[in-house]
C-alpha cells in the first residue's frame, strides 16, 4: 500500500514537473513585467544616486569657497589692523580652501572618490564629456581645475607678501573677488 502512494506521489510530481516545464516552454519571449519593473527601480536609484553626488561635490566645493572668502576677509581686517602674520595666515588658509575647490574636496574626499573609482563608478561615462574631466571629478571640469590652482597659487604668493606687511586690505579684497569670479564660472 505504501509503494502504491509513493508511485501515486511520483506521478503526481511528474505531471505537475512537467507542467511547470510546458508552461515556461509556452511562456512569451518578453521578459517578465516584474523583472522589467525591479530593473527600472533600480535604474531610477542610480540616476538619483547620481544627481546626489553632483549635490555633495557641488556642496564640498561652496563650503571650501565660503572658507576662503571667511579667511580672505579675516586677512583683509589683519592687513588693515598692521597685523602681518595674522594676515598671512589667513590667506594661506583662503590658498589651502582654493585647493580644495579646485580638487572636488580635501585628501579625505578624494580617498572616497577613489574607493567610488576602484569600484567601477564613473560620474561622467561618455567618453566625450569624461575628457573634460580628471578621473573620477563631478563638477569641476580640468580647465576650471587649472583656474582654480593658479587662483590658490596667487593666494600662496599674496600670504608672502602679507607676511612682509607688503599686501593691502584692497589687493586681497581684489583676490577674494577674482575668486569669487573664477568659483561661479567653474561651478556654473
Amino acid at each position: 500500500m505504501r509503494s502504491r502512494h509513493l508511485v501515486v506521489a511520483a506521478a503526481i510530481a511528474a505531471a505537475l514537473f512537467s507542467g511547470l516545464a510546458l508552461a515556461q516552454a509556452l511562456r512569451p519571449a518578453e521578459t517578465s513585467a516584474g523583472l522589467v519593473n525591479t530593473y527600472s527601480e533600480l535604474a531610477t536609484a542610480i540616476l538619483g544616486s547620481k544627481r546626489a553626488e553632483s549635490s555633495i561635490v557641488r556642496a564640498i566645493c561652496q563650503e571650501a569657497f565660503d572658507t576662503a572668502q571667511a579667511r580672505l576677509a579675516a586677512a583683509a581686517t589683519c592687513a588693515t589692523a598692521g597685523d602681518k602674520d595674522g594676515a598671512a595666515a589667513h590667506l594661506e588658509t583662503a590658498a589651502a580652501a582654493a585647493a580644495n575647490i579646485a580638487t572636488e574636496g580635501d585628501k579625505a574626499v578624494a580617498a572616497v572618490r577613489n574607493r567610488l573609482l576602484e569600484g567601477g563608478h564613473h560620474h561622467h561615462a561618455t567618453p566625450e564629456i569624461a575628457a573634460k574631466y580628471d578621473a573620477g571629478y563631478v563638477v569641476v571640469t580640468k580647465e576650471a581645475k587649472k583656474a582654480l590652482l593658479e587662483q590658490a597659487t596667487a593666494l600662496g604668493r599674496l600670504a608672502g607678501l602679507a607676511r612682509a606687511g607688503a599686501a593691502s586690505r584692497a589687493e586681497i579684497e581684489a583676490a577674494a573677488a577674482q575668486l569669487g569670479t573664477v568659483f561661479a564660472a567653474a561651478l556654473k
